[in-house]
């Protein structure tokens, strides 16, 4: 066996000589890949994090097609800063308080989950007041640098009055502790911030577009298969390749995590390497399960 791997990032040779088991294993984990348009996104929150605090705080929405990857960005920006975030002027670290919406959220949902991600479940008793009254509390306290909201959209799904109480409640929290929120969500919830046109001013947007076949994708595609400790190099350069893994994909980036993991995964023992017959396998569904 050619133990040099040459073609691999030095901290992923190492991983190339273990058995077929275990690198399947690791190409099929979920991980953070850098690649430039998703650091992009990253650096953008955190200038925003780090302006001054004031009365009326920026907040952002990054927006775009389910699975282009805005919940990966979430995580990596609370695995970043999961000891706080240095806010200026300020002398400690405050944390980034993290959730996900609720399907079909309301005043009390929100609430109920935000205690929940503190720490300090509401019980089922208690009134939207008092449920209210204990968030706000906890995050006096903490003084959270940002409030992140994972599948904004969601807000959309409740009726008339609950969704206007929503972002209502959103442009309280932001004015009250002087912090941004960062949102996440699909194209939709771009209708849903112009449904209150107070709270739509202060969002700035950040779209997250499908992939087409240009530099930008190429470069996410070799950020991924550099990731994988395949023991051959992969021809995914070759337009050919490039031009297929757009077309199979539909430029949605995790269908081009999955396409690229699971051709890896199967050539694991075998070709050692990612082709264009074996992402076409992948997404016909033709290809071997391992345990």
């Amino acid at each position: 066996m050619n133990a040099s791997f040459t073609h691999l990032p030095p901290a992923i040779r190492p991983l190339a000589v273990l058995g077929d088991t275990e690198r399947r294993r690791i190409i099929r984990s979920d991980r953070w890949v850098s690649y430039p348009l998703a650091m992009q996104t990253v650096r953008r929150v955190e200038e925003l994090l780090q302006r001054p605090r004031v009365s009326r705080m920026r907040s952002l929405l990054i927006h775009g097609p389910s699975g282009m990857g805005k919940t990966l960005i979430r995580r990596k920006l609370e695995r970043d800063h999961a000891d706080g975030f240095a806010v200026p002027g300020s002398d400690r670290s405050h944390p980034l308080v993290s959730m996900q919406l609720p399907a079909r959220p309301d005043e009390r949902r929100f609430y109920a989950h935000l205690l929940d991600r503190l720490g300090a479940p509401a019980r089922p008793r208690d009134t939207l007041d008092q449920i209210e009254i204990a968030a706000l509390r906890l995050l006096r306290h903490l003084q959270p640098a940002a409030l992140l909201l994972d599948e904004f959209q969601h807000v959309g799904a409740s009726g008339v009055r609950d969704v206007q109480a929503l972002l209502n409640l959103i442009k309280f929290l932001a004015n009250e502790l002087e912090m941004p929120v960062i949102a996440f969500g699909t194209d939709a919830s771009l209708h849903v911030l112009k449904l209150d046109t107070q709270v739509d001013s202060r969002f700035d947007k950040h779209g997250l577009q499908v992939w087409r076949d240009n530099v930008a994708f190429a470069d996410l595609v070799c950020s991924i298969v550099a990731a994988m400790p395949l023991r051959a190099p992969s021809p995914v350069q070759d337009r050919a390749v490039m031009r297929a893994l757009v077309a199979l994909s539909g430029g949605i980036t995790g269908d081009v995590f999955h396409l690229l993991t699971t051709a890896a995964a199967t050539a694991v023992g075998g070709e050692e390497r990612i082709t264009l017959q074996g992402l076409e396998a992948a997404a016909a569904g033709e290809w071997q399960a391992f345990a």
